[in-house]
Order: C-alpha cells, then sequence, then structure tokens
C-alpha cells in the first residue's frame, strides 16, 4: 500500500442545516460570527484541512440567509473569505451554492459570481431536507430543492 498520494481534506466550518443552541440536534458551539468562523476556519486549517466550506449566515438571528436577502447573503460570504484569508492565507475557501430555503437560483450564485472563489459547492438534481419534532410529532421543515439539468448546466457554466 502506497501512501504517498495527497489528501485534500474539506471541512465545513458552519452548515446549512446545523442549528446554534444546547436542545436536541442544535450545537452551542456552531460559529456564526466572521470572528468565530474565520477562527474555527483557522483551525481547521491548522489541523490538516486544506478547503473551508462555507454557508453565510445572519450573525444575529444564526439562520442561514433566505431568498430575497441577497444583498447580505453576498457580503457575509465575502466577510467570510476575507478574514478567513487574513488568518490562513493558503486555504481554499468554498463557496456554497446549497443556499438557504427560498432561496432562488440568482440568490445561490450571486456570491461566486462577484467574489469568484477558487472553488464552490455544486448540488446536483434533487435536495431534500426535512426536521421532524418528536414533540410536535409532523415534520416543522420540509423542503425540496429541484434542480432542473438546465439549471445545473447554468450553475456548473458559473
Amino acid at each position: 500500500m502506497s501512501f504517498d498520494k495527497k489528501v485534500v481534506l474539506t471541512c465545513a466550518i458552519n452548515g446549512g442545516g446545523t442549528q446554534k443552541g444546547n436542545g436536541r440536534g442544535q450545537t452551542p458551539y456552531l460559529p456564526i460570527t466572521v470572528e468565530e468562523v474565520a477562527a474555527d476556519a483557522k483551525r481547521a486549517y491548522d489541523a490538516g484541512a486544506t478547503i473551508i466550506h462555507l454557508h453565510a449566515r445572519n450573525p444575529i438571528t444564526s439562520q442561514v440567509y433566505k431568498g430575497g436577502e441577497t444583498a447580505a447573503n453576498t457580503s457575509m460570504f465575502m466577510e467570510l473569505a476575507e478574514a478567513i484569508k487574513s488568518k490562513a492565507p493558503k486555504a481554499i475557501i468554498n463557496f456554497t451554492t446549497g443556499g438557504g430555503m427560498g432561496q432562488t437560483f440568482e440568490d445561490r450564485l450571486d456570491p461566486v459570481l462577484k467574489y469568484k472563489p477558487p472553488i464552490a459547492s455544486f448540488t446536483g438534481g434533487m435536495f431534500n431536507y426535512a426536521r421532524y419534532s418528536k414533540t410536535a410529532g409532523k415534520f416543522v421543515i420540509d423542503g425540496t430543492a429541484q434542480l432542473s439539468f438546465a439549471t445545473m448546466l447554468e450553475y456548473a457554466k458559473a
């Protein structure tokens, strides 16, 4: 067995579905602010991560930006990328194009087109996302993002 091949480790610092808090399915450790995300990105880079995968979150609500909040979403991605680059200049920044619920194609691609990170995520086909509340006995979030082949091609071109 040869171990001379390089490995590229990606670390998703602040995923899109994770919630900040102390309840079931939540974590108090989720970085939200620019400073928190940059500090965690630096720790991940120092531990061996090459790629830092990012989601932009509203620092007040801790939620991923929703559809129609394009300017705030793009601005946050740019702030995050600059802060991470100042702490870990060789880290490769990866913007998600998965976005938040209700985001349009334009909402999701705007940060990529304006900042032009070295890479961006690519969601192919359909993406289902749900959160079930045992207490309420129902799904409290139940969503689907459907991407046509034409839309996927546009993402790939971008």
